[in-house]
């Protein structure tokens, strides 16, 4: 007669709530210190896009002036006489309007930036003052 060999059973545990919470934690730690690497990209990368969309809009206040003598069209008077290129936005990457202010010298485009507030620190202008 054979005797049937039977390796012990192990018991089956539960994962704890301290493993639980190491997990999460370490899970919260990556997640955390990608979004510091990735912020800072993302927001040069907006604000290059800014610029690039605020120059578009000035060289296009200029050509309106050209063609239309002295004053300061709004982006809505550009986007009506078709002096504005499809591929401009009248919005900035962060949600906000250009603003376009004229003298009697210099056009500026302006984005309040990422913090949506004229006036601030993190300004696109266009040009650079």
């Amino acid at each position: 007669m054979h005797s049937k060999h039977r390796s012990p059973r192990r018991a089956r545990r539960g994962v704890t709530l301290v493993e639980v919470g190491a997990v999460a934690a370490l899970v919260a730690l990556v997640a955390g210190g990608a979004t510091l690497w990735i912020k800072p990209k993302l927001d040069a990368e907006r604000t290059n896009a800014a610029e690039k969309s605020a120059q578009v809009i000035h060289d296009a206040v200029v050509e309106w002036q050209t063609d239309n003598g002295a004053g300061c069209p709004t982006i809505s008077q550009l986007e009506l006489d078709k002096v504005l290129p499809a591929r401009a936005t009248a919005s900035d990457p962060w949600g906000n309007r250009y603003r376009v202010s004229c003298d009697d010298k210099s056009v500026m485009v302006r984005s309040a930036g990422r913090d949506g507030h004229l006036g601030t620190s993190d300004d696109v202008r266009v040009p650079h003052s």
